[in-house]
């Protein structure tokens, strides 16, 4: 889930970029397949696809009153009854986690040099080997 938020991520530029021009800006996951590269994002078995599916169907975030939150449980009640979906309580726990734990890495990777959620534990010289690689394939094309 940390993966996928941190590649919808749209990366705040730079502090102290001047005279950069107002646009929109783009998702690492867009940028890097503008630039024809691929998506490197973790295996998950297909028996547990349907929970991220299900999470996106849902929200996977909620609107609050200072901002994006974590899904409501009033959030997934409404889902179930719109969409027919009768989830077992666990399964909507689940669901409230994977929507926190989207929410977490998606407020850390908007800055501009967030590291992938992968490579947070690993030691400082291969983190930044690694980001510089990243850096690399989304200029590149």
């Amino acid at each position: 889930m940390r993966a996928l938020a941190w590649w919808h991520a749209a990366p705040q530029p730079k502090p102290g970029k001047t005279g950069t021009p107002l646009v929109q800006r783009e998702s690492r996951m867009k940028m890097a397949l503008r630039c024809g590269n691929e998506v490197d994002l973790p295996y998950v078995d297909p028996g547990l696809l349907f929970l991220v599916q299900q999470l996106f169907d849902a929200g996977p975030v909620s609107a609050g009153g200072n901002g994006t939150i974590p899904l409501t449980w009033t959030d997934l009640d409404a889902w179930q009854r719109v969409t027919g979906a009768a989830l077992p309580p666990g399964q909507l726990r689940l669901l409230r986690r994977l929507s926190g734990e989207y929410l977490d890495e998606s407020n850390l990777a908007v800055e501009h040099d967030a590291p992938p959620p992968w490579v947070r534990g690993l030691g400082e010289d291969k983190r930044w080997r690694i980001s510089g690689h990243i850096k690399n394939v989304l200029r590149s094309g």
